[in-house]
């Protein structure tokens, strides 16, 4: 009696293995690639955010004349979303909603600036969007 070395589909058992870990290594290549893709769309998102904030800060500042004074990011976002002086149409919130990238509003003791902070997930240049200052993956708003 002649032992075969193939398995009952014809395959041994080391081209199975080969083949597993082939498939193991490009499902893993493709998650990476998928988390970065992500990581940028919520950096996207993030910048996107700073934008509306500031052009939102903007009409604010030429309604009551002054920026709203400093105050946690929830109290910022009622007054600009308040129905009566609707200066954004939802509230900003972080894409990511796991408390770890926030946004922080801050006004110094002229009523005539502001900035606006997030942290992003991936190295961002200030060059990347205009009046954007940056500090590693931290990156601020300012005006003037």
């Amino acid at each position: 009696m002649k032992i075969s070395t193939k398995s009952v589909l014809g395959f041994t058992l080391i081209e199975l293995m080969i083949t597993i870990t082939i498939l193991a290594v490009l499902a893993l290549a493709a998650f990476v690639s998928f988390s970065k893709a992500n990581m940028r769309a919520r950096d996207g998102k993030r910048k996107a955010d700073l934008e509306q904030v500031r052009g939102a800060l903007e009409l604010y500042r030429t309604s009551i004349g002054s920026y709203p004074p400093s105050s946690s990011w929830g109290v910022l976002m009622e007054t600009l979303t308040d129905t009566d002086d609707q200066y954004l149409s939802s509230s900003v919130a972080d894409p990511k909603s796991n408390g770890n990238y926030m946004y922080v509003y801050t006004t110094p003791a002229t009523p005539h600036a502001y900035s606006v902070c997030t942290a992003f997930e991936t190295g961002v240049q200030a060059g990347d969007q205009p009046g954007l200052t940056c500090n590693g993956t931290r990156c601020c708003l300012y005006n003037p």
